[in-house]
């Protein structure tokens, strides 16, 4: 072996365990591991807060038209152990645009501005939509769950809605939810988590209905 050959052999040896350690898989959890990941993480979130938010509603009238954004200033009053909300979003120059609220199960929504189709049913939706925000942030335990990489996707149907929640395992934090019923199908993504305490939220969230066609950005101020 040539003097060059055992210099590149010796090298090779050298970069062996890089190479190997970058192609190890992700640490196995165990069944209990996977259950109690969400339970940590909901035990992390805020039962009661109130919240200064900025937020995107981007719809389209028609599916020819291009998309319309409307951006507002709003106010949230959550209230997760009682499973109530209220939202009131302001244009930048004071206006009420819409209000929005959970209360017993229920949601009602009041939008100013016009919406395309059957405006009460497009609020009701905006309304569960936004409870999907808020609540049923972790799966029940008897949820299938399957790993991929670094996160846990759990599913499971909760009367008649089909529910998937991803969650990313180095941090223990839930980043992607979507709730199916019948035609209906809504994507909610969260990102930028951050502290207030004993508490974690995110500061990013970005809802997508489907069914609809519109999209709701919200980053919180406070």
């Amino acid at each position: 072996m040539s003097k060059r050959h055992r210099h590149c052999l010796w090298l090779w040896l050298g970069l062996l365990p890089l190479v190997v350690s970058s192609c190890r898989t992700a640490a196995p959890l165990t069944s209990e591991d996977e259950y109690q990941l969400p339970l940590r993480f909901e035990a992390s979130l805020p039962a009661r807060f109130n919240s200064r938010q900025t937020l995107v509603f981007e719809f389209r009238p028609h599916w020819w038209w291009p998309p319309v954004r409307v951006t507002a200033l709003g106010f949230a009053a959550i209230d997760r152990a009682r499973r109530d909300y209220a939202v009131v979003c302001l244009s930048p120059l004071g206006m009420k645009l819409f209000e929005v609220a959970h209360t017993r199960g229920q949601s009602k929504a009041v939008i100013q501005f016009p919406l395309p189709g059957n405006s009460e049913k497009y609020g009701e939706a905006i309304g569960d939509d936004i409870a999907n925000i808020y609540f049923d942030l972790v799966p029940g335990r008897d949820a299938a769950v399957s790993r991929r990489g670094d996160k846990l996707v759990f599913r499971e149907m909760r009367g008649r809605c089909r529910m998937e929640y991803v969650f990313v395992v180095s941090t223990g934090q839930l980043a992607r939810k979507t709730v199916a019923k019948d035609s209906r199908r809504t994507t909610i993504t969260f990102r930028d988590y951050r502290s207030d305490g004993d508490a974690v939220y995110p500061a990013a969230i970005t809802l997508k209905n489907h069914r609809y066609s519109y999209t709701l950005s919200v980053t919180m101020l406070q």
